[in-house]
């Protein structure tokens, strides 16, 4: 069976805001990937489409999907990209009226989770099926029993459209064994079109990897427990390290985003993970995303020595009791002993802070802003909040009359404006002004330029930390 996935048309200016688009990353749509490898091993042929990468237009779009004779189309849908979906699903409509349609990612779970599901099928264009939870046996479990002409309305993870019908089938079972999963299928994705962030690598080319799926946290704010769920399935530490290789030896990759929502989390993966890279001596830097209260010595040791050279941290307030309202799981004072060690190893820390969090005021706003000054984090940054559904954040926006849009395009994270406005703030125009007075103090003081201006080692350098420096400024 012919099977075509589509990342839909999106412009740079819509997911990072209208003063951030040059800074932004293009990343490769690894769902995506994942599941056409998942499919290509079961014989069926595979195409990706990857409208963001390529930064396509809707005329371009429709001409690509008129030239395709696939038996079945997948768009990807997360919720600030749904509006985009939606127009993608169109034209496939138009284009190739009698072709199925399914949906999948993050949005389709969200939705069923806040009983707002029904609204993708009415949002316009003929959606057949959507798909939540992970998509790869889901999705290969469908295209089988379409292929074979079988009934396809009982699969577990879909939510089935007929005629108007539509039905919620159960959830499907994560999958144990990540190791079961081939590497994504990376020859299908355009090439020379994918970039991350001006601060977040040193060698290009960059490509990212997953570790890991499931988080036992309980932030309020994140919605990627309604994909993975709580429990954490790791990789082997040996099969991660053959990605690694193949990215560096098919793709010329010089440099890895472990892109899990928390590295950190499993120590002994991590130590065995760093010793594999070593051994084999895999020339390649790295970075991830970590947690301030679960990196120790000999962790970050071994981290550094395997090439990472930054770890990306969230950390969202200053305040002990707007910490422990989000859930997040730590306390200040740990937050501040994690940038401590891992200064002292060597590495580059990130710090992320959410500003107007539900038990924020304009006080603990100001503590958060001196907090971020004493981590004296490499990089910085100060975001608003957004309300994705299925969030308990959402859930408290509904409940206090907060929401400042139910236009899901607007809920980005590195987003111009909020989607939840905390009352005790007054006004969008507070938030933005007090982001605005956070990020000059970050980043105006003398031993920022100067850290910047030593860390200067090529004129790409140089060229990034201006264009950052001008989009920081312009917030």
């Amino acid at each position: 069976m012919k099977v075509t996935l589509i990342s839909p048309p999106w412009a740079l200016s819509e997911q990072y805001g209208l003063t951030l688009p040059e800074v932004g990353s293009i990343e490769e749509p690894l769902g995506l990937a994942y599941i056409a490898a998942v499919l290509e091993k079961k014989g069926h042929q595979c195409r990706i489409i990857d409208g963001f990468g390529e930064q396509m237009d809707q005329n371009r779009f429709r001409e690509v999907i008129s030239s395709d004779d696939s038996d079945l189309y997948g768009v990807s849908a997360s919720t600030p990209m749904i509006k985009r979906t939606t127009e993608a699903v169109k034209i496939i409509n138009e284009v190739k009226p009698d072709t199925a349609v399914m949906i999948g990612g993050p949005h389709v779970g969200a939705m069923l989770k806040v009983e707002r599901h029904e609204e993708l099928f009415k949002a316009g264009g003929r959606i057949d099926y959507a798909i939540y939870g992970e998509g790869e046996l889901t999705v290969a479990e469908l295209v089988e029993k379409l292929e074979s002409g079988r009934p396809a309305a009982d699969i577990d993870g879909t939510i089935v459209n007929e005629g108007g019908r539509i039905t919620v089938n159960k959830p499907r079972e994560v999958i144990d064994d990540l190791d079961s999963i081939p590497f994504p299928a990376r020859h299908l994705l355009p090439k020379g079109v994918y970039r991350p962030s001006l601060s977040r690598y040193r060698r290009l080319p960059v490509r990212s990897i997953i570790i890991s799926r499931g988080c036992p946290y309980k932030c309020i704010y994140c919605s990627n427990r309604y994909v993975f769920g709580p429990r954490i399935r790791s990789r082997k530490p040996e099969y991660i390290v053959d990605e690694i290789q193949s990215l560096v030896e098919n793709f010329g990759v010089r440099e890895v985003r472990f892109w899990d929502d928390t590295f950190t989390l499993n120590k002994r993966l991590v130590l065995e993970l760093c010793r594999e890279i070593v051994d084999r001596k895999i020339d390649v830097l790295w970075t991830c995303f970590g947690r301030l209260d679960n990196v120790d010595p000999e962790m970050l040791e071994a981290m550094k020595k395997a090439g990472c050279w930054q770890i990306d941290y969230g950390v969202e307030s200053g305040n002990d009791r707007v910490l422990k309202s989000i859930k997040k799981g730590f306390t200040t004072k740990q937050a501040l002993d994690g940038f401590r060690l891992t200064r002292k190893h060597g590495i580059f820390a990130r710090s992320n802070f959410i500003l107007g969090l539900p038990e924020d005021t304009l006080e603990t706003i100001e503590e958060t802003i001196d907090f971020a000054l004493a981590c004296d984090a490499n990089i910085a940054g100060f975001y608003l909040p957004q309300a994705y559904p299925g969030t308990e954040l959402y859930d408290i926006a509904i409940k206090e009359n907060a929401l400042t849009t139910d236009d899901w395009s607007k809920y980005i994270v590195v987003g111009d404006e909020p989607s939840y406005l905390n009352p005790r703030i007054g006004s969008i125009k507070k938030l933005k002004e007090l982001q605005r007075k956070a990020y000059r103090r970050y980043y105006m003081r003398p031993k920022v330029i100067v850290r910047a201006m030593l860390g200067i080692r090529s004129f790409s350098d140089l060229s990034r930390y201006i264009r950052g420096f001008f989009a920081a400024i312009r917030l």
